[in-house]
């Protein structure tokens, strides 16, 4: 939950997130799924994951608020189980959960080392949290989402993982579904590293730790969608959003990282210095 990080509010909508004293005075979040509407990309994704052939772009099994709250609990359960750290979690109602605070969240701490410029700190930050999804991944577990706002730093290279609102691993293998982890991590790695080499840092502390499978499904994957790089360079010419610029680049990095040749040799659409955006707490760009 991304106000067990310490950030405020949720992903899913405005006010569904909110903080409150717990009996022994310690502060907690409730986060209510009836008062969350769905987004109108969760919708889209939805009803193109029914016509499609399965992938990893498959989109997690549609659930309702109570079986959401099931979900949340089920999944941060097999987590710590495994020795990942999660933030305590109880029922707070028939679509309500409540969640110890874990502290400031990885994104709002990235934000900060950046504007502190502590370039070592900041990508070291990155490169630890691959780590730590490739010890998720060895576990034998996925977590859907992986976002540096889903997580908060403990320190030694370990991080509490929370907001387990995607559930891939009932739509497809569970190897397909660390593969997307994967790439998902990625779209942030390489959007949020000063270091050019940070990228292959990360993906290398992540492969010394996970197992084989997710980097075999995942760069299956990627070559089949090696096509879409051409189109996405030529589009970012023309308007560089944010989440083509995103896609582009984990996507051209992990694939030249998992079969070693660079599909699209030549740099990005240029760049822009990176501003602070409320929205997503990173540079966006």
């Amino acid at each position: 939950m991304r106000a067990a990080g310490g950030t405020g509010s949720g992903d899913g909508g405005e006010g569904r997130v909110l903080r409150a004293t717990g009996p022994d005075g310690r502060s907690v979040f409730i986060k209510d799924f009836g008062k969350e509407g769905v987004s109108f990309g969760c919708r889209v994704h939805a009803r193109l994951s029914a016509i499609l052939p399965a992938g990893i772009w498959s989109a997690s099994p549609p659930a309702d608020p109570r079986q959401r709250v099931a979900r949340e609990l089920r999944k941060s359960a097999r987590f710590r189980a495994a020795g990942i750290a999660v933030p305590d979690l109880a029922p707070a109602g028939p679509t309500a959960l409540s969640a110890s605070d874990a502290g400031s969240d990885t994104q709002a701490v990235l934000k900060r080392l950046r504007l502190e410029g502590e370039t070592a700190r900041h990508d070291a930050l990155l490169v630890a949290l691959a780590g730590s999804l490739a010890e998720i991944h060895a576990a034998g577990l996925c977590h859907g989402r992986p976002h540096p706002r889903d997580t908060a730093p403990l320190g030694g290279g370990r991080f509490v993982w929370f907001d387990f609102e995607e559930e891939p691993e009932a739509a497809m293998p569970l190897s397909d579904a660390q593969a997307r982890d994967l790439w998902l991590l990625f779209f942030q790695v390489c959007h949020r590293a000063i270091d050019p080499q940070t990228p292959l840092r990360a993906m290398a502390a992540y492969r010394a730790r996970a197992p084989e499978t997710a980097s075999t499904r995942l760069r299956l994957h990627l070559c089949r969608l090696a096509w879409t790089l051409g189109p996405g360079r030529l589009l970012l010419r023309l308007h560089n959003g944010g989440d083509l610029l995103r896609y582009v680049a984990a996507t051209t990095f992990l694939l030249a990282a998992l079969t070693g040749v660079d599909p699209m040799p030549g740099p990005l659409a240029p760049r822009p210095a990176a501003t602070w955006s409320e929205e997503d707490g990173g540079p966006s760009l």
